[in-house]
């Protein structure tokens, strides 16, 4: 038996079967100044409760949203709010705040994913990955790639020596590494960020290679190294796969590039120098990257995960081999165009679809839409113009700089939603877009920055639990302990998200005990460990 009491005098309770209805709009799990406690840990029917366990096994949601779910062994919790503070609507408002903030709410909605919706996300999510393995070449009906990286094994910290890395996002980041002896901790010994225009990014090839190799030129003259000739690890923010873009995502606009091997295009580009040159180069997708420097230290990771301009994941999964026997293998899922196909479509809002059509390539990478640093400002914004419109936000007037596209950072949100000085933060930020807000106005624009990086949280936490409890079954294991490697700044820098995902994974993933590790500079290291393992076995006749 369930017994929920929603804090104003309500109980309901359901036997057998537990399916829980969601929350009142007033009882919600996230907010700033509310977070989830778990008591014990949620496990299936069939699976032991730990010897040492509380008195009460309960699921306890902070005091202020006054909610207490009570669990019987054999029990699991299918839907609940995941949830921070909604706009008040209590009596203590006059009857013109409370209209405007239920307004607000019900637009707000639809962002507010429940626990049962993630999981069929999760379960969506995992027919794609299931899809993408047994693809054919080609296969266009495929969304997902989920793509053979080639990389076979973690470091196993026998790699040395100093490495160039090349990282290409929306900027080019060089640096030089050193991976140390026995494991030791890999040293930056040097790394610079050049810009990458949007005009090379939609250039020509040779363009984007000829920049490439003056950014590369640059550094090694600052380091005066430029009469070496070192390795080479070049990480890429783009799905590639044997050495080669299969497609330009993010603000990558190069249709000739694809398929074309990328290390034999900046040799070319290096070579027209004749002022410095390169050795041993390899090309690794940056979440693959990512994952192998921080197993560099801790052999438990074998997930990445991005959340940046852009998102993806990638995990170790259990492959046959031509011999017919299995082999593990970092897969890259490139989750980022998971829902292009359709399946989400029923999950995204009114604003989803409106961001997508205005953007360059539509009915593409839908999963990243909904939860990358690139769209989030505009998601944002979107709302803000929509509120106006309805008279519920600064009394229904707006200026030029917020309807013009992309004014609203995504920068704006994490200062925004600080604990201390959100509130002023909003006010100031406003201002800078040419508005007068009343202090109402800034708590409705922090709710909104909440409901929407709160989604990108959850919906990161599905995708999350989903390679998690993939693995665990693969491997017929009662409980799964690991790492995840993790880096970009939307996990890095805003003040919640990281709680907020991690929260949200434990219930969705109550088998799995996931830590994370996030790491600067993992990409460019990982980088360099993929080229040291490549250059290892290259002496040793390997490959």
């Amino acid at each position: 038996m369930i017994l929920l009491n929603s804090g104003d005098g309500q109980v309901s309770e359901q036997s057998g079967g537990v399916s829980l209805p969601i929350p009142p709009i007033s009882v919600i799990a996230h907010s700033l100044a509310t977070g989830l406690e778990l008591h014990g840990t949620l496990r299936s029917a069939n699976t032991p409760f730990p010897t040492k366990r509380p008195d009460k096994r309960a699921l306890r949601f902070g005091s202020e949203t006054g909610i207490t779910f009570k669990m019987s062994i054999g029990h699991q919790i299918k839907s609940t709010s995941l949830h921070g503070k909604t706009m008040n609507t209590d009596k203590t408002l006059s009857m013109p705040e409370r209209k405007i903030n239920r307004a607000v709410n019900k637009i707000l909605q639809p962002f507010r994913l429940s626990q049962q919706q993630l999981c069929e996300i999760s379960t969506r999510l995992h027919k794609g990955m299931e899809k993408g393995l047994k693809k054919k070449q080609n296969n266009s009906d495929v969304t997902m790639k989920m793509i053979h990286s080639f990389v076979r094994h973690r470091a196993d910290r026998t790699e040395n020596g100093d490495f160039l890395v090349v990282h290409v996002d929306g900027n080019v980041k060089v640096m030089l590494v050193e991976l140390l002896e026995d494991g030791e901790i890999a040293k930056v010994k040097g790394k610079k960020t050049y810009n990458l225009p949007q005009a090379i990014l939609r250039g020509t090839v040779m363009q984007l290679f000829d920049h490439l190799a003056d950014c590369l030129y640059r550094f090694l003259d600052s380091q005066s190294i430029k009469d070496q000739k070192l390795p080479l690890g070049f990480s890429l923010a783009y799905p590639c796969e044997k050495g080669a873009v299969i497609e330009g995502t993010k603000g990558l606009e190069i249709p000739e590039l694809e398929n074309k091997n990328i290390i034999s295009l900046l040799k070319e580009a290096i070579s027209k120098r004749n002022d410095f040159n390169i050795g041993y180069a390899v090309v690794v997708n940056d979440v693959v990257a990512t994952m192998m420097s921080c197993a560099y230290h801790d052999l438990s990771c074998e997930i990445g995960f991005i959340v940046d301009d852009g998102t993806n994941a990638c995990y170790m999964e259990e492959l046959c081999n031509e011999e017919g026997v299995k082999k593990p293998v970092c897969i890259n899922t490139e989750w980022a165009a998971f829902g292009d196909d359709g399946v989400l479509d029923v999950f995204r809002t009114n604003i989803d679809k409106e961001l997508d059509l205005k953007s360059r390539k539509s009915f593409k990478s839908i999963f990243e839409k909904m939860i990358s640093g690139m769209y989030m400002g505009e998601i944002v914004r979107l709302i803000l113009v929509k509120l106006v419109n309805e008279k519920l936000l600064f009394q229904g007037l707006t200026t030029p700089v917020l309807l013009e596209e992309d004014s609203f950072k995504t920068q704006h949100i994490f200062e925004i939603e600080k604990d201390a000085e959100g509130l002023d933060k909003a006010s100031e930020i406003l201002k800078s877009l040419g508005l007068q807000p009343s202090r109402e106005d800034c708590e409705v624009v922090q709710q909104v920055c909440i409901a929407v990086s709160t989604r990108s949280a959850h919906l990161c936490a599905a995708g999350l639990a989903t390679i998690a409890n993939r693995i665990r079954n693969k491997r017929g294991l009662r409980h799964f302990d690991t790492t995840v490697a993790v880096d970009g700044t939307v996990y890095n820098e805003h003040p919640k998200f990281s709680q907020r995902l991690q929260e949200a994974l434990r219930l969705l993933a109550p088998e799995c005990d996931v830590s994370f590790m996030p790491r600067e500079d993992s990409s460019g290291i990982g980088a360099a460990i993929v080229a040291g393992q490549e250059l290892w076995k290259r002496r040793r006749g390997l490959v």
